[in-house]
């Protein structure tokens, strides 16, 4: 449970959010929970990353920072191209790309890949292979990793 600022406790196991809104008055702070978030997928350039499965989006908040963990399968079609894009369930306040940063893993096709994360705008990451290379296009396409950054 999470305390209010009038020290009523509140639940947010399996909660939905749709609007976040945080202050910094009321932040959610030090909470050992993960929360359930719906993000939304993109790539870059002329790829698309449709008919996305989310296995697992969760976040949890300390003090200023976010941390994400996720995991997704995907189709990518249209041009091959370097990123998928994840949504992220609070905006970033950071101004540089180093500001929200992560790392994990792709399946390209039938191989297993490092892949790191950084930022893209305010509500959003990229999601690259350690190579710089670009995606192939087809089904089966995983991106799984943890993220933090500054909200």
């Amino acid at each position: 449970p999470m305390n209010d600022a009038a020290g009523n406790a509140h639940t947010l196991d399996n909660a939905t959010i749709s609007n976040v809104y945080i202050g910094n008055a009321c932040r959610l702070r030090n909470h050992i929970e993960w929360i359930n978030y719906t993000p939304t997928y993109a790539a870059s350039g002329s790829m698309t990353f449709t008919s996305v499965s989310t296995n697992l989006a969760k976040f949890n908040c300390f003090g200023l920072y976010c941390c994400v963990r996720f995991d997704c399968t995907g189709t990518t079609g249209g041009s091959a191209s370097g990123n998928l894009k994840l949504s992220l369930p609070i905006a970033n306040t950071g101004t540089y790309s180093d500001e929200a940063f992560g790392s994990g893993y792709v399946k390209d096709g039938g191989n297993y890949l490092s892949a790191y994360m950084y930022r893209s705008d305010a509500s959003n990451v990229w999601i690259a292979k350690y190579d710089g290379t670009n995606y192939g296009t087809g089904s089966g396409r995983i991106a799984t990793g943890i993220l933090h950054y500054q909200i």
